[in-house]
């Protein structure tokens, strides 16, 4: 599984959503960022790694893919 976490000022990271696919995951996490212009991040829930960050649009990958 792989779910989207919102950056909130107050809260932290607040999970919103999880997604079998990381790709689902991604677009959801995209879209929503260019919406509303928070950062989101992308977490396997597996292993707890997050596989990357979102900005407003711009996209930080902070770990190597898997193969």
């Amino acid at each position: 599984m792989y779910c989207i976490e919102r950056q909130d000022q107050g809260k932290g990271w607040v999970k919103e959503m999880c997604f079998r696919t990381s790709f689902k995951a991604f677009m959801n996490a995209r879209t929503k960022s260019l919406v509303t212009a928070h950062t989101y991040r992308i977490v396997d829930t597996q292993d707890g790694d997050v596989l990357s960050t979102v900005e407003a649009g711009s996209v930080r990958p902070t770990t190597a893919p898997k193969r």
